[in-house]
């Protein structure tokens, strides 16, 4: 996701305070899946699917043409509904938010917040606006929902606790 928000914004010329995190977010991302890689024993074949797949995705994401650099930022939108939604959806059916943190979600909110101003602020490209704006009010839905939900998390949060003791 990160590389085709960062393509995407390269490409159409947005400034780099609008965009350039994500390039740090690939890389620590990248690390990630290597200290996985690492420490789960992952075999010689599969991180060569997945390095394979790695590839082939940046380099379709490399050769994109002008025409379809919209492809891009909604496919980050798009992971940023598939990301939130299912958790929204299970929040409310279960009526409770499990063991999401309240100060992550907020730290989350506000640097989605941040972004989308600065984006706001610095491009009017519509698209742009609009992915940072999903991922900020999927965030803020996650806040709120924590916020509402508090008292029955805590209570099954300590039934789980009573569970595990006994």
């Amino acid at each position: 996701m990160y590389m085709t928000i960062f393509a995407y914004n390269y490409f159409i010329g947005s400034p780099i305070s609008t965009y350039g995190e994500t390039l740090v977010l690939m890389i620590q991302n990248f690390a990630l899946c290597l200290l996985l890689w690492k420490y789960n024993k992952k075999s010689i074949g599969y991180q060569i699917s997945t390095t394979t797949m790695f590839a082939v995705f940046a380099g379709c994401v490399y050769i994109t043409t002008e025409p379809f650099y919209w492809v891009l930022i909604t496919w980050s939108i798009t992971c940023s509904c598939l990301s939130k939604v299912p958790q929204i959806y299970t929040n409310f059916m279960l009526g409770h938010t499990g063991v999401l943190s309240i100060i992550t979600s907020l730290m989350q909110v506000v640097g989605g917040l941040v972004r989308f101003l600065t984006v706001l602020n610095e491009v009017t490209d519509k698209l742009a606006i609009t992915a940072n704006g999903t991922a900020l009010l999927l965030n803020i839905f996650i806040l709120v929902q924590i916020v509402l939900f508090r008292r029955k998390t805590k209570q099954v949060m300590e039934e789980n606790q009573k569970k595990k003791i006994s």
